[in-house]
């Protein structure tokens, strides 16, 4: 348990992150304000922390990956989702 510890902390961290970015932009939208900047440093940083956010899912299912080899659950969605994830970057 001690080995994930640090890696399950994080994806709770990132998970409480992603929703306080939420919140901020809605919370403009909602007063009435255009946040367009706010907007696109949420999306950025979402993005970066959903990144993350995977890497350590992959860290944490990493025994299992090496035992199952392709059929794993989590490297079918890297794979799927990591292109549409460096093409939303590299917009900004």
């Amino acid at each position: 348990m001690e080995g994930i510890q640090e890696k399950l902390s994080n994806l709770a961290t990132n998970a409480f992150r992603a929703t306080a970015n939420i919140n901020l932009s809605t919370w403009a939208l909602d007063a009435g304000h255009r946040p367009s900047i706010i907007s696109a440093i949420v999306k950025y940083r979402n993005t970066q922390l959903l990144q993350q956010s995977s890497i350590d899912a992959m860290d944490i299912h990493g025994g299992r990956a090496v035992m199952q080899g392709k059929e794993t659950m989590l490297p079918m969605f890297m794979r799927e989702h990591q292109s549409q994830l460096l093409l939303r970057v590299q917009t900004y």
